[in-house]
Order: structure tokens, then sequence, then C-alpha cells
């Protein structure tokens, strides 16, 4: 079933992804990766997770978070994204973002939920 904001079932799967797959409308594909819980989950309708690259990504978005060893699923996340200034993430669970040892992000991109859904469900036709 496809939703216009992000469930219980969608918010726990992403908190327990180490990549998700990223294509810009605009063109590109690339891949984002990190520990457990890289990419947060603010709100029902928000996604964001730490930026390294110079030129993040914004604009209309498409991202796939696979599990093929647990859950056998992929979800799928439309929305737009854009970049807002790296700093401390208020996460409405009261999570706090993982922090790693290394290079400080350039920025967060977020991207606003438009539609998500699970690929063992499949889009509403």
């Amino acid at each position: 079933m496809e939703l216009k904001r992000l469930d219980d079932r969608m918010v726990d799967f992403i908190r327990k992804q180490e990549m998700v797959f990223v294509t810009a409308a605009l063109g590109g594909r690339t891949a984002r990766r990190g520990p457990v819980g890289f990419v947060q989950v603010p709100s029902r309708r928000l996604v964001t997770w730490p930026e390294y690259e110079r030129t993040p990504i914004s604009g209309p978005v498409r991202l796939l978070l696979l599990d093929l060893l647990h859950e056998r699923t992929g979800l799928h996340v439309t929305g737009r994204a854009s970049a807002v200034s790296y700093g401390p993430l208020q996460v409405a669970s009261g999570s706090d973002p993982v922090l790693v040892d290394g290079p400080v992000p350039e920025c967060w991109v977020r991207v606003r939920v438009d539609q998500a859904w699970f690929a063992d469900q499949g889009p509403l036709v």
C-alpha cells in the first residue's frame, strides 16, 4: 500500500539500514552508506542523512532501502530533497543521530516524503 507518510514499519525499517540508493529526477544515481541508523526519521514526512559531498543532492528524488536478508523487501520513498546546515538534528522519537569519528558532514540532506511503499506490497495503481 502506498502512503503519503511513513508508517511504524517503515520508520523501523529505515532505522535499521546501512545504505540508501538515491535516484535524482535530474539524472544521476548514487548510494549513501553509514552505520546502522545514519538515515534519520525526524517525522513521518521527513527522512534525512548526513551529506559529505560539496554538492548535495537536491530536487525530486526516489530512495530505495533494501533488506534482502531478514525482511526480504525494499522500501521505496519518493519526495523532494534539499540541503540544510549541519548541526544537531531534532528527532521526534527522541533518539540522537549516530555520531562517528571522521570528517564533519557538509550538511544534512532532507527528503520531504511524497509517497512510500514496500516492494512486497507495490504501489497502488
